[in-house]
């Protein structure tokens, strides 16, 4: 399944009576709030309303109290409400709650919602059956590029902040939350990797460490000590000269994390991220296959295929290491480097 438009159909004036609607008499679709919409795209949509106003119509139908309810152009009610314009213009239609869904884009957080009943406001969103059912779709932006259904609610419909929690390690791939200093050392990072595998039981550590009982007090300082101890274990997994993680790197990819300049924190913030990655491709997602190998002598067999209908099994690791490092781009390196490869 796939989600046709990035930005909601606007409809033209032509089709119905347009005429100025106090912002203060809409209401969004389904009773839902505003404060639903926000993010990158409605940042984006502030700043357009700011330069050229409003280019198309809204589409609303009436409400019994005497107001309007929006049906399509949810992000420019707002924009225009953050910047106190008084009105918008708006095409009126009658239409029963069965066709008035039909305006409501998929893409939008109350058509994500009423259409597929994935609430991206609930930080579990991904493990919900609902989203497991169309994880695969790629949402299009009116330029004909596209972006999975997870980066495009985390880039534009939510923020920054309200992402972070969506993810289970703040060294996961896409996740917005900047690392600090302490945070970009491999003792802190291996500490990370052995809380979020779960080997000695996160959830009833945290649930010891909560209780008032002196054993439960002890467990816990002696579970997060094992902790500790696997920590620096496996703080040689990564820094070993006889293949290790950084030496792994170097003899696939010919990518010397050293040479990264450490000075600059965004360098070490992604050093960090980068031994994460590969450490939950070899010992998390794909433990069976030699992720460095394969990706190292690419192939025919392992191009993602989805879009055609079918796939390798390398290409789902394909699939799932680009993307990974997709979410890691700016939108704008992204569209460039999009770009280039059409164009060459």
């Amino acid at each position: 399944m796939s989600i046709s438009k990035l930005v909601p159909i606007d409809v033209l004036i032509g089709e119905g009576k347009c005429i100025k609607i106090n912002t203060d008499k809409l209401n969004p679709f389904g009773g839902y709030s505003f404060k639903l919409f926000t993010g990158e795209r409605l940042a984006d949509m502030i700043e357009s309303v700011k330069r050229f106003g409003i280019c198309y119509p809204i589409t609303v139908r009436h409400c019994n109290d005497g107001n309007y309810e929006i049906l399509d152009g949810h992000y420019r009610v707002v924009a225009c409400k953050s910047i106190k314009m008084e009105s918008v213009p708006a095409i009126i239609k009658q239409l029963n709650d069965e066709e008035a869904l039909l305006y409501i884009s998929d893409a939008s957080p109350i058509g994500l919602l009423l259409k597929h009943g994935i609430d991206i406001r609930d930080y579990d969103y991904k493990k919900s059956e609902n989203y497991q059912k169309i994880e695969n779709a790629r949402v299009f932006s009116d330029d004909n590029f596209s972006m999975a259904l997870d980066e495009y609610i985390e880039r534009l419909l939510l923020t920054e902040h309200d992402v972070y929690d969506t993810y289970e390690s703040v060294y996961d791939m896409g996740n917005p939350y900047e690392l600090d200093d302490e945070e970009c050392e491999v003792s802190a990072l291996t500490l990370a990797i052995i809380k979020t595998m779960d080997t000695l039981g996160e959830t009833e550590i945290k649930t010891w460490e909560k209780s008032k009982e002196r054993k439960d007090v002890i467990a816990a300082e002696v579970a997060r000590g094992a902790q500790e101890e696997d920590a620096k274990t496996l703080v040689n997994t990564f820094t070993r000269k006889d293949g290790g993680y950084t030496e792994q790197l170097k003899t696939y990819f010919n990518l010397d994390l050293d040479l990264f300049d450490d000075n600059d924190i965004r360098n070490r913030r992604e050093k960090a991220k980068i031994l994460y990655f590969i450490y939950m491709l070899k010992n998390k997602y794909f433990p069976e296959t030699n992720v460095l190998e394969l990706l190292s002598k690419p192939s025919m067999e392992n191009i993602d295929n989805s879009f055609l209908g079918w796939e390798t099994s390398n290409g789902r690791f394909i699939k799932l290491i680009k993307h990974a490092l997709e979410k890691e781009l700016s939108s704008v390196a992204k569209d460039n480097i999009k770009r280039a490869v059409a164009q060459s």
